[in-house]
């Protein structure tokens, strides 16, 4: 589908400042939607790794230029450190670009939460599973994680 935009989330940047396989799945995605005409823009949100200073918005960037994508049609956001603030960043971010649309690009067992998050900021929102290179050794434990951190969404945010 098309929309205004596309949120990219982020994820873990090695210390060497090489984006993980699940970044590099997500900017990927991202970066296929753009190339694809369905979005005119890329939101990239993650945050800055306290131990190794990289920030992932800012390699995400770095990908995304360098398969071609316009500098002017990459809004990056350094705040997003977590989930919900993600959302919160690209729902007010959206709101003052004037967008009304996005797609929301991450990892399938994270896309339910996602989903939820965007509907209580009045965001329409469709998901879009980042297509992966190989499953991820953590993989496992992600799909836990996510269990506990819906309900935790659901309950408390």
């Amino acid at each position: 589908r098309q929309a205004d935009c596309a949120v990219v989330f982020g994820a873990k940047v090695w210390d060497d400042g090489t984006p993980s396989l699940a970044l590099s799945d997500r900017v990927d995605e991202g970066i296929r939607l753009y190339q694809k005409g369905f979005v005119k823009k890329l939101i990239m949100s993650g945050a800055i790794d306290n131990r190794n200073g990289y920030s992932e918005p800012e390699v995400m960037k770095k990908r995304a230029l360098e398969a071609g994508v316009s500098t002017a049609d990459i809004v990056l956001d350094e705040a997003g450190v977590d989930t919900s603030s993600t959302v919160r960043n690209t729902a007010t971010l959206m709101q003052h670009e004037g967008f009304s649309t996005a797609l929301a690009v991450s990892h399938y067992y994270h896309e339910p939460r996602v989903k939820m998050l965007f509907s209580r900021t009045r965001v329409h929102v469709y998901t879009v599973p980042a297509k992966m290179t190989r499953h991820l050794v953590k993989e496992p434990l992600f799909i836990v994680r996510e269990i506990l951190a819906y309900y935790h969404s659901w309950l408390l945010q």
